[in-house]
């Protein structure tokens, strides 16, 4: 059992971490069936425990945005959703995976886990909790981490180029009109990515974490530009009619490990397993 959470509310790149963790570890370990366990935040069935079987599609509305986007960067992977981890570990195994990974799981502490992997960034506004500052629980909750992994130097996250939502291929016109469309914790970084593009940067639109996007939301920014959104917030915009599908791009965004980080996790899979048969 893996873990990957954080002590910050949102923005931390714990779901980025989860993806590329699970991508490195399906190439090292192949043979090695994967399942991924995840909350399910924001979506209807997140008070049961649904499995979401490889190849099989996931609606964000009902698994959540983040599994939904996990679903679409892993689609050979097993996930498990539900807020009880335990039960959901359980179904995990019961199905034949060998490796969890559990996505925001740092402050469950009822589920066992063999790496207890908390992501930070390099530095923080302060060192307050909620509702003073970006903390869920005090710092000295870093003693339960098996490792941190430090943003800008274990991880680095590299934004790729947007392309265009309906295909998943063609690229954002050069000058064109955009507007960056988000709802994420920290959507800085993001919208200073799209305004760093040869495009006609017509402004930014935030909602909060996790918001569901409705019709009214999203009609009056499409009159006036071409939408620029993140993974997790594509997934929520299945809505959009295919000429509005076709002004919409999405910025796809890797989580790149460090070497050393690479192998001191590889190194921590081969003993545990080697430990436990």
């Amino acid at each position: 059992m893996i873990c990957v959470g954080s002590l910050l509310v949102g923005g931390s790149g714990k779901t980025p971490a989860t993806i590329a963790i699970a991508e490195l570890l399906h190439v090292r370990f192949p043979d090695l069936s994967i399942a991924i366990l995840t909350g399910g935040y924001g979506g209807s069935k997140r008070h049961e425990t649904t499995v979401i079987n490889p190849g099989e599609s996931a609606l964000a509305e009902e698994v959540g945005d983040e599994t939904a986007m996990i679903r679409q960067r892993l689609p050979w992977a097993l996930i498990v959703v539900g807020r009880r981890r335990v039960a959901a570990a359980r179904v995990a195994v019961d199905v034949g995976a060998r490796l969890i990974i559990m996505d925001d799981g740092f402050q469950h502490l009822p589920l066992y886990r063999d790496i207890n992997l908390c992501a930070m960034p390099a530095r923080l506004p302060n060192n307050y909790c909620l509702p003073a500052g970006p903390l869920r629980e005090p710092l000295d909750g870093l003693t339960r981490a098996t490792r941190v992994v430090k943003m800008d130097d274990d991880a680095i996250k590299v934004p790729g180029s947007p392309i265009r939502l309906d295909d998943g291929r063609t690229p954002l016109p050069e000058g064109a009109p955009v507007i960056a469309l988000s709802a994420i914790a920290q959507p800085e970084a993001f919208e200073g990515f799209v305004r760093s593009l040869n495009v006609d940067y017509q402004g930014s639109k935030r909602f909060g974490d996790h918001h569901t996007y409705l019709r009214p939301d999203i009609e009056p920014l499409m009159q006036k530009a071409f939408l620029v959104t993140t993974e997790k917030d594509a997934t929520k915009l299945a809505f959009l009619t295919p000429e509005e599908q076709g002004r919409a791009f999405v910025v796809p965004l890797q989580l790149r490990f460090s070497s050393e980080f690479e192998q001191w996790l590889v190194d921590q899979v081969l003993g545990i397993s080697r430990r436990d048969g």
